[in-house]
């Protein structure tokens, strides 16, 4: 949700450099897209975006969420399908942000159907999602759709393919041994090895986290053991006023040296190490999560009743950082408000130092209005070297601001 990132094709080489593949038979990803029949697709924007129909006959979009464990609904989806007919809990839940949020729960049954397969809730969490990940989403569906499953995520071709239990990955997969973080199978662990520096190394256990729209971020007590603060002493502190579930984050960035997994290695690379101590980042059962900006560099298979984790490099890999950014996290609004909400500012970017604060909505870039510029014209003109100028609406007061991107 922090930062978007534009896809880049690479053709993959030999042995242990950075942003190559190790020493295997050299895997070129495809040029053309192959779905399989049984292949259910996703529209991927940081995340993964589902059509989904929930209690076979009400259609929602929902993200997958592998952090979450079952379904959660918007509250203003939730109040407009549901509503009339469904009795409310009270409780308080807690995710990515540092503080519990007040929440609400339907103890009801629900099922939803996702492609051919059908999947039943006893119940859906209700809470304000469109304010975290704006207003084209309606949910999110949990590890209870993939539980005990073998399943295949290709984010060069957007779907997802349940297997069956007697698959096996071809040679041009590379086996990783993952774990689960509890006897329930709620939530699957990764390694990976992340160079800092010449001296500092982090050989970790990491969430795989499909609903962290960011690559890695190291938690607390990690960040804190490997004096990260001190190692890094040029990050920067990233402020974001809807971070999750939980509300406000504060989480600082920087280049590394290098990052590993399954023996690829990607070099300078950035990783967010977070100050939080309460939030799910601030869980000392791992010391951080890897989101999709990581996990969209590889064609991934995981087997979710043994932990088994099979990648390889698609045309995501290496994807190096953008050149230039806006420091700024922007949550698309368009029905609500027909503007973009600054959800984040970087502290000290060029934005931030033009006067943009967070919660500004923004009714304008460049002269064109947010029915003008969709999500994918906004990657671009986010990580181009091209000035902005901006319309803020902060009150009852329009207001024009004019910033340099940041170079990175």
């Amino acid at each position: 949700m922090k930062h978007y990132l534009i896809p880049i094709t690479a053709i993959l080489l030999s042995i242990f450099s950075c942003g190559q593949t190790k020493e295997e038979p050299t895997y070129i990803p495809s040029q053309t897209v192959s779905i399989p029949d049984d292949a259910i697709t996703f529209d991927f924007d940081s995340h993964l975006y589902f059509n989904v129909k929930i209690n076979d006959s009400i259609d929602a979009r929902l993200a997958f969420d592998t952090g979450n464990t079952g379904l959660l609904l918007d509250k203003e989806f939730y109040d407009g399908s549901f509503g009339s007919s469904h009795t409310l809990s009270i409780a308080m839940v807690s995710g990515a942000g540092s503080k519990t949020e007040r929440a609400s729960i339907d103890m009801k049954a629900w099922n939803y159907s996702i492609g051919k397969y059908n999947r039943n809730e006893n119940m859906a969490v209700v809470l304000d999602l469109r304010s975290i990940l704006g207003d084209e989403v309606d949910g999110l569906l949990g590890m209870n759709m993939v539980k005990d499953s073998i399943v295949e995520i290709s984010y060069d071709d957007s779907y997802m393919r349940f297997l069956p239990s007697s698959f096996t990955p071809d040679d041009s997969y590379t086996h990783i041994h993952g774990s689960f973080l509890d006897d329930n199978h709620s939530r699957l662990i990764m390694p990976a090895k992340l160079t800092i520096d010449d001296n500092t190394v982090i050989d970790g256990r990491f969430l795989l986290d499909t609903g962290a729209g960011t690559g890695i971020i190291i938690g607390a007590k990690t960040s804190g053991k490997y004096l990260l603060s001190e190692k890094l002493p040029n990050a920067k502190l990233s402020h974001l006023a809807n971070g999750g579930v939980g509300g406000e984050t504060r989480d600082y960035f920087s280049p590394i040296k290098e990052i590993e997994i399954g023996g690829y290695k990607i070099c300078n690379d950035i990783i967010y190490f977070s100050t939080d101590d309460k939030g799910a980042i601030s869980d000392d059962r791992y010391d951080g999560i890897i989101g999709n900006a990581i996990l969209k560099r590889y064609d991934i298979i995981i087997n979710f009743s043994t932990a088994d984790i099979y990648i390889r490099p698609s045309s995501y890999f290496p994807l190096p950082s953008p050149k230039y950014g806006t420091g700024l996290t922007l949550t698309r609004r368009n029905k609500s408000y027909g503007t973009w909400v600054v959800n984040g500012v970087v502290e000290d970017c060029n934005a931030h130092k033009a006067g943009i604060k967070s919660n500004d909505m923004i009714l304008s870039i460049n002269g064109k209005t947010i029915e003008n510029i969709d999500n994918k014209t906004l990657e671009e003109m986010s990580h181009n070297a091209e000035k902005w100028t901006v319309k803020i609406l902060r009150g009852e007061n329009v207001i024009e601001v004019n910033f340099e991107k940041d170079v990175l």
